[in-house]
């Protein structure tokens, strides 16, 4: 029997290299691959960082709006800078975004984040915000004050991350999302019809993201060459 939520993980990539993280417990490539988005009503997208690609991260919640309208979409990300991208994803209509704050950098970020959405709380005000900050970083709960975010204070990471009752694990089609963010693929010209990066500006931003992704890719994988050779 299928579970009611799902956590679905978008791309392994991720410029951290947090020492808690849940994903050097897990092989990714060996997780299912998830074939149906129906029948979930809540469906968490993670990585990896979901933010360091935002053309596939909106092509992925709109495969999900396509068969399931009814399902409940939250992006979890660490990327406390991104407010242009928080707005964004409140442009695709997702449920809500949960943030987690991990050292002292993130924190005074994640400050310049928070007076940003008190000056521009419109696109925000239907979404669920959550902020999760990690056991010694501090956050000052006086500025909770503004009711925008739902606080979990002092988390520590958990040992192989166990999954909550009644929600599944999965991922996407790695290879699929790759041939999406080729410029020079049929599925490249196809999506970019339907996508909000339509534009002229937008277009010129999706070709960049792509770019940068096939770059960024060749120099792990050149990395991972000269660490085997």
């Amino acid at each position: 029997m299928r579970k009611k939520k799902l956590r679905l993980l978008v791309t392994k990539y991720c410029e951290r290299d947090c020492a808690g993280c849940c994903n050097k417990d897990i092989d990714l490539d060996a997780l299912p691959v998830a074939q149906s988005y129906k029948g979930y009503k809540e469906i968490s997208i993670s990585g990896g960082e979901p933010l360091s690609d935002m053309y596939s991260l909106e092509n992925v919640i709109k495969k999900i709006k396509r068969v399931n309208k009814s399902a409940k979409i939250y992006v979890y990300t660490s990327r406390s800078e991104e407010f242009d991208q928080f707005r964004y994803l409140m442009r695709l209509k997702i449920s809500g975004i949960t943030l987690t704050v991990h050292n002292k950098s993130d924190k005074l970020n994640f400050y310049k984040l928070n007076t940003k959405l008190a000056d521009d709380f419109r696109p925000f005000r239907e979404a669920s915000l959550r902020l999760i900050v990690l056991k010694g970083v501090n956050i000052d709960p006086d500025i909770f004050g503004n009711g925008i975010w739902h606080l979990k204070n002092n988390v520590e990471w958990q040992e192989k991350c166990p999954l909550p009752e009644g929600e599944e694990l999965m991922r996407v089609d790695w290879a699929v999302e790759d041939r999406q963010r080729d410029p020079e693929s049929e599925e490249f010209q196809e999506i970019r019809e339907d996508s909000e990066f339509s534009s002229e500006d937008g277009m010129r931003r999706m070709f960049r993201q792509a770019v940068t992704y096939r770059i960024v890719r060749c120099t792990i994988l050149r990395r991972k060459f000269y660490v085997n050779d």
